[in-house]
């Protein structure tokens, strides 16, 4: 992870006038693969098919205008409106902070020549693909424990400590000492997030309390 000072686009929300390719190739993937393989063309109520594979095969084939208006992206009433799937709606959200430049809390602001700057998280180049390729490899094996424990009727005993940006290898409750935000669900498979200016040292923990 590495740090750069960005320009701000006052045209889009005075989001970050860049994004981070790494991460954004990371999340369309993922959010492809969600669409595709979990939500049935014949059963798409809010034509998520049709509105996001374009964006996630335009991020990925490096043909989208880059960062995206937010103004302009699709399923903004569903999404407000809580009525999407929850697994989709968390992919989602990964893509669209990516994709449009957003931040997760206010930055610290510095003029330049009139124009406002901040610094911005970039992913490192050797995070992909070589280290989300080992991360799928984790995930795998966390999960044919899981479903192996399950099957036996005991916890599995899988990693209850995981970096941001990694794969969820447990469904329950985590949390995190970089936020005071109560903890919350992931599903295996869900990506945790990196939490603002902690990002690079975010680290997500098992709750001992699986109680919503």
């Amino acid at each position: 992870m590495r740090r750069k000072l960005v320009k701000l686009d006052p045209n889009n929300g005075g989001r970050f006038s860049k994004v981070d390719p790494i991460a954004l190739e990371r999340y369309a993937l993922a959010l492809k693969q969600y669409v595709e393989t979990q939500i049935a063309p014949d059963n798409d109520e809010y034509d998520i098919r049709d509105q996001v594979l374009p964006l996630c095969n335009g991020a990925l084939d490096d043909t989208l205008k880059l960062p995206l208006r937010f103004a302009d992206l699709p399923l903004k009433y569903p999404d407000r409106e809580g009525l999407l799937p929850s697994k989709f709606s968390h992919l989602w959200s990964n893509f669209v902070v990516t994709a449009t430049g957003s931040m997760l809390e206010p930055p610290q602001i510095t003029i330049i020549d009139g124009d406002k700057y901040a610094y911005m998280d970039f992913e490192d180049s050797g995070d992909w693909p070589n280290v989300v390729a080992q991360r799928k490899r984790e995930y795998a094996e966390n999960l044919r424990k899981s479903v192996e424990a399950d099957e036996a009727g005991i916890v599995a005993e899988v990693s209850h400590s995981v970096p941001a940006g990694e794969l969820c290898p447990r469904a329950g409750l985590w949390f995190t000492p970089a936020s005071n935000w109560p903890p919350r669900h992931f599903d295996v498979g869900e990506i945790f997030p990196m939490i603002g200016d902690a990002s690079g040292d975010t680290s997500w923990h098992w709750s001992p309390n699986q109680k919503d």
